[in-house]
């Protein structure tokens, strides 16, 4: 053997040492090397969502020293940080093979919108020869609030009905998105003339995309016109997430009264209609009694009638011509009025005085010498 050979062999045993040596230097290093710990974000600053949106960060866990060397997974956890956030927003989140650490929105707790400041720790397990680090730059966590818009209309055919309809409506981002409506509450006010009418509250079930229907139920006046005023509020869950703009008002007519419809009638003046009516006829009444007592009626008397018992001095029982008799008028009694008043008889009438005649027989004599009819000295015949 040469000595060139012998000195390469040397030297490739003693490559051979120092390599050994070296692997164990470096092994025996790893759980001294607590200062090379690191903790550092992969996702880049800022990350943005929506509302309840999902959202996802990743972070690395490695030794500092080249080759870097994934922190293995059962010497230590790590917990996140958010900034206004009170305590740990997640905390043990576990280090997988490759050192990565995934932290995303919590189904538990929905974060309302804002800007936050993230951060996380690295914390060794107990008995771990690895030295807790931290983050040196925290990442930009920014959540953005969903829009919704709310609207109400009138059924204006219900209205025809005499049972007025409101229809609610929900639309905006954040139906968009989740193609369903926030589950809520509406709040309804009727009004005319400066009066409520009604005020009621319904529950927006989550997830109802139809449209909400109210029937107004109340009885309402003919031919008014009925202001309708709506909000909508989410459930606390969501009513941080949500920029919510309130309907407009809304206004609707009901049709004007028939002639057999009922009018309204005011209470004091159907008093007032019943009570005149009533005092006058006791007026009436009291009156007419004192107009009684004040002119009592005369006691009603019997007509006299005065009877003729003589007979008129010159008649003759046995007229030879009548003359003609004037028609007689009957005499008319009249019924006693109020007051009463007396009536006075007529004369009765006297029988027409006829003149006598001579009946002259041929033989010259005459009634008056008939001893059967004795002349009367008076006649002058």
């Amino acid at each position: 053997m040469t000595a060139r050979n012998v000195r390469v062999r040397v030297a490739a045993a003693a490559g051979a040492v120092l390599g050994l040596l070296g692997l164990q230097l470096t092994i025996g290093a790893v759980p001294a090397s607590a200062e090379g710990s690191q903790i550092a974000f992969v996702t880049a600053s800022p990350v943005q969502t929506a509302f309840g949106g999902n959202w996802n960060v990743q972070l690395s866990t490695r030794f500092a020293f080249q080759p870097s060397v994934a922190i293995p997974a059962d010497q230590a956890t790590v917990d996140v940080f958010l900034s206004g956030i009170e305590g740990t927003f997640a905390t043990h989140l576990p280090i997988q093979p490759d050192g990565s650490v995934y932290v995303s929105q919590s189904a538990a707790t929905t974060l309302p919108p804002g800007e936050y400041q993230m951060t996380a720790t690295l914390v060794p397990v107990p008995g771990s020869f690895v030295e807790g680090s931290q983050t040196t730059t925290p990442l930009v966590l920014t959540i953005t609030s969903y829009a919704v818009d709310a609207e109400i209309s009138i059924d204006q055919g219900s209205v025809a009905d005499g049972e007025p309809v409101i229809e609610a409506r929900l639309s905006g981002q954040f139906v968009e998105a989740t193609e369903a409506v926030p589950a809520g509450t509406w709040a309804f006010t009727v009004a005319a003339k400066g009066d409520t009418v009604l005020e009621a509250e319904v529950a927006q079930d989550a997830g109802n995309d139809d449209v909400l229907r109210y029937a107004i139920t109340e009885k309402l006046d003919k031919g008014v016109d009925y202001t309708v005023s709506a909000s909508f509020m989410p459930v606390d869950a969501l009513a941080a997430g949500l920029e919510v703009t309130q309907p407009d008002d809304v206004t609707f007519h009901t049709p004007d009264g028939g002639l057999a419809d009922p009018v309204a009638y005011p209470l004091w003046l159907l008093i007032v209609t019943c009570l005149v009516p009533l005092a006058l006829a006791i007026a009436v009444v009291v009156l007419t009694v004192r107009i009684g007592k004040s002119a009592a009626p005369a006691a009603v008397t019997a007509p006299t009638v005065e009877i003729v018992n003589e007979m008129p001095a010159e008649w003759d029982p046995f007229p030879l011509q009548n003359a003609a008799a004037e028609p007689v008028q009957p005499t008319q009694v009249q019924s006693p009025q109020y007051p009463p008043t007396q009536v006075q008889p007529q004369n009765p009438p006297v029988p027409p005085q006829e003149t006598p005649t001579e009946r002259i027989e041929p033989s010259g004599w005459t009634l008056s010498d008939d001893p059967a009819f004795p002349r009367d000295p008076n006649d002058p015949r």
